[in-house]
């Protein structure tokens, strides 16, 4: 499911994005995706006003949890060294991220509520403020991420 969210703002970074990773699923489940969607308006620093699709036939995919923290965070590396993008997702007070909407984020790491951070291509934000779903988590029996999927908005410096 793409969930596509459409802003006025220039300073938004990014409009519509969905980040899917499922490193195992069980054979009697539909098939799943692993996929970085990423939907940049006109304007936007972050995005350049592109829209950006990755599969495993373009990019890498590495999903890491905080043991601190409890973060989410997941890079993609496309075909080029300048081609990449880090996404980070983190719960109020260090809790773990569990499915449902997360208002109200700011810069993670640095966020002491709910965080967040998409920035890639040599581009980030230093102020943002946000929000993101998240669809779908499940940690493996050692803590690490075997699927995540998140849609999430993010305004460089806190633009409306």
């Amino acid at each position: 499911m793409i969930w596509t969210a459409c802003l006025s703002s220039p300073r938004l970074i990014l409009g519509a994005f969905l980040i899917a990773l499922f490193a195992t699923a069980p054979a009697n489940v539909q098939a799943q995706t692993t996929a970085l969607f990423l939907d940049s308006q006109t304007g936007d620093y972050i995005g350049q006003g592109l829209d950006y699709n990755y599969t495993p036939g373009q990019a890498t995919f590495q999903a890491t949890r905080s043991s601190s923290t409890n973060a989410i965070t997941i890079g993609v590396q496309g075909a080029t060294t300048s081609d990449y993008w880090n996404t980070e997702f983190k719960a109020a007070g260090g809790a773990p991220l569990a499915v449902g909407a997360y208002e109200g984020a700011t810069r993670a790491p640095f966020a002491t509520g709910n965080g967040l951070r998409i920035g890639g291509m040599h581009r980030g934000c230093n102020e943002l403020s946000g929000r993101f779903v998240v669809r779908e988590v499940v940690y493996g029996s050692n803590g690490t991420v075997e699927r995540f999927a998140a849609d999430f908005e993010q305004l460089c410096d806190n633009g409306s």
